[in-house]
């Protein structure tokens, strides 16, 4: 997932589904429409719903780019242990 659509994602879970959902209840009470409290109840546990899947992509993200990091410092780790052993069988 690209930054950009993530940053979107995040916007429209923290920002617009709350919002939106907060909304429509009062104002398809006010103007007689039916459904407005399961609409709005199924907005905010959409929003939930995208807040936790972006939660973990943004913890798998972590995860990935420390372990690469770790394989970084581990090649360059045995790269001067074999140096030091081939100085050191000289």
């Amino acid at each position: 997932m690209s930054n950009k659509l993530y940053d979107i994602l995040k916007w429209i879970a923290i920002i617009v589904l709350p919002a939106l959902s907060e909304f429509i209840e009062p104002v398809f009470d006010c103007w007689g429409i039916p459904y407005g409290p399961q609409i709005s109840f199924t907005l905010g546990k959409l929003a939930v719903l995208l807040g936790a899947c972006l939660c973990v992509s943004s913890i798998k993200y972590a995860r990935d780019k420390i372990n690469a990091k770790m394989e970084d410092q581990l090649e360059d780790g045995a790269d001067k242990l074999a140096e030091v052993i081939e100085e050191e069988s000289k």
